[in-house]
């Protein structure tokens, strides 16, 4: 079923890119059929193949990449190896298009990878040069092919990467030890306290596991080790991240603005915990120390036992559903989509409960609930869907998804039950439809109110009928498709405010605020329409860094489609490309709002 509203749908500022996302270009309403897009050639391409060789390689590895990304662990980014050439600045078209047919896994791809590669780097300039830097990487098997895609003529290189391709080079160049450059050793806290700058990891000698500069007057041991927090987070990759099929962008988007802000990464490092045994876990809770041994902070958050295992496992069943590059990005995307999934299956459960009880007490038809006046068929229906299919995950719940909470007026509850009427070849059985829409007539009728917003627990089938949404089996947890940022910073233990970047005076001074990156991480989402001039997607989220320029307050924003390129913006650039500011406060009871 097609829903086209009279007065339609209304969505709500905070939303995010959804590419099956309903909406039109005033931003106010939207109809709910599928939306028409169109894909470069490279897409489609990639739809039918697999972008990365892994062909003859029995064994998926154990962190750094998957199988499609493949990466073999002796040629990691920590290690010099044989092919890599650090002085390499020169390269023509034709050695560009060898090097790429060698990493993907077809000429069309490698072609149209070739073309916009050999634009980027043949303007000469000093950000060329770390494009070729990549490129090199990419040829000497040390950073997946990925990393090239979604680059874009005239954005910067990340500032972050190129501090890390610098000191990479470095290492490579002199024969240095990476790891030791990037995970230093020191004696003491107060040795390692004058070495190193705020968000910098280190290890005390005498410790198994690395610390990290919190803050000014603070080292915080993690509970990780060195070589595990490089797989995880090795250099350059650690702040490159490509957006996989999953449609996360509002949660990478807070992952960057929190790991490339300096004083909130703890929060990030903090999320995982090696056991003795060498497997390492993680939990949005984090951990702490109890005494000697290791405890989650929050008990009643969901635990991913073993990243490794798990991570691999997922690879295998769903090869397009995880960022294409840092292991600890993916491990916490997984975290993410099985504790949103489980959530979500446990309200399922409830409300089936609920129902079965409801039945039981009550003789009256309708049965009032939430304010809203429920059938007996409707809920016995529920109950032998639920009992018939033992498999909640057949059954979605519209609350938790990371959607934006949309309202459906009455006119369009009555278009849609038109539409019931009139179409004698439904797509799927309609009687879920009919149940809501009849449900939102009485309610709009006895209340006497004008919208109705959409929040149910429906058959799969119903609601990619309603939306035109097509749920694959390359999306194993549709509650993490599509949102919004505000909803992440939560789970990263970051009290949150949602502002909108027009007519804010809050806003407006969160923004000036002296010290703002040692107080708050952002993220910006946008609206209905494309920014030509910053080439700002719609309906998609961005991460946000502030930057001091003189006098003048500037704002690093990162497409967390490829954060290996950056664009730079005044305030009044950021009011103009984006309608909302998502904050995160890093240390709420360290200050008071201005």
């Amino acid at each position: 079923m097609k829903i086209y509203p009279c007065c339609s749908y209304k969505v709500s500022n905070y939303s995010s890119f959804d590419r099956n996302k309903p909406h039109n270009k005033s931003g106010e309403c939207y109809s709910a059929a599928k939306q028409t897009e169109s894909h470069s050639p490279y897409y489609e391409y990639l739809k039918n193949s697999v972008l990365f060789k892994g062909k003859g390689y029995k064994k998926p590895r154990i962190y750094l990449s998957s199988k499609y990304l493949f990466i073999p662990k002796s040629d990691s980014i920590l290690r010099r190896g044989e092919k890599l050439r650090p002085d390499k600045t020169d390269y023509t078209r034709e050695e560009i298009k060898n090097i790429l047919s060698e990493k993907t896994a077809d000429e069309c791809t490698a072609e149209y990878l070739t073309n916009y590669v050999s634009e980027l780097i043949s303007e000469n300039n000093p950000d060329s040069q770390y494009i070729k830097k990549l490129l090199e990487l990419v040829y000497a098997n040390k950073l997946p092919a990925g990393v090239l895609l979604n680059l874009e003529k005239g954005l910067e290189v990340n500032e972050n990467i190129k501090r890390d391709i610098d000191k990479l080079f470095e290492c490579y160049r002199e024969d240095k030890s990476v790891e030791d450059a990037f995970v230093p050793v020191f004696k003491s806290d107060e040795e390692a306290m004058a070495a190193l700058n705020i968000g910098d990891v280190c290890q005390i000698e005498g410790n198994d596991r690395i610390s990290i500069k919190k803050n000014e007057n603070e080292i915080e041991k993690l509970f990780i080790g060195k070589k595990t927090c490089l797989e995880l987070f090795p250099p350059v990759e650690r702040f490159l991240y490509t957006q996989s099929k999953q449609q996360d962008c509002y949660f990478i988007s807070v992952f960057d603005s929190i790991y490339s802000n300096p004083s909130s990464r703890y929060k990030i490092l903090g999320l995982f915990n090696e056991r003795k045994n060498g497997k390492v876990d993680a939990t949005f809770g984090g951990y702490k120390y109890v005494g000697s041994n290791v405890s989650n902070k929050d008990f009643s958050r969901f635990v991913l036992k073993d990243i490794s295992k798990a991570l691999n496992a997922a690879r295998r069943l769903h090869p397009w559903y995880m960022s294409y590059t840092t292991e600890g990005l993916r491990a916490l995307e997984l975290l993410n989509s099985e504790e949103a999934r489980k959530n979500a299956e446990s309200k399922i459960n409830k409300k089936y409960h609920l129902y079965k009880k409801l039945l039981a007490q009550s003789e009256d038809d309708p049965i009032l609930l939430n304010d809203f006046q429920y059938s007996r068929k409707e809920m016995s229906d529920y109950i032998a869907l639920y009992e018939a299919s033992r498999n909640p995950r057949k059954i979605i719940s519209t609350e938790d998804m990371n959607i934006p909470v949309f309202n459906i007026d009455y006119g369009s509850v009555l278009y849609g039950l038109k539409q019931l009427d009139q179409d004698s070849n439904p797509k799927t059985d309609t009687k879920w439809e009919r149940y809501i829409l009849e449900r939102y007539k009485e309610y709009l009728e006895r209340t006497g109110k004008k919208t109705v917003p959409f929040k149910e627990i429906v058959p799969i089938e119903t609601y990619q009928d309603i939306f035109q949404w097509e749920i694959s089996k390359d999306t194993p947890s549709p509650y993490t498709y599509g949102g919004n940022s505000f909803s992440v910073f939560g789970i990263f233990k970051l009290p949150s405010i949602l502002l909108p970047l027009k007519g804010s005076e809050m806003a407006d001074r969160l923004l000036d605020m002296p010290d703002i990156n040692k107080k708050l991480v952002l993220t910006c989402s946008t609206s209905y329409e494309n920014q030509t001039k910053f080439n700002i997607k719609p309906f998609h989220s961005y991460s946000v860094t502030p930057v001091q320029r003189g006098k003048e307050r500037h704002f690093v924003v990162k497409n967390p489609i490829n954060t290996a390129q950056q664009l730079e913006m005044t305030k009044d650039d950021l009011k103009n490309c984006f309608n909302v500011v998502e904050f995160g406060l890093i240390e709420p009871l360290s200050f008071n709002l201005p």
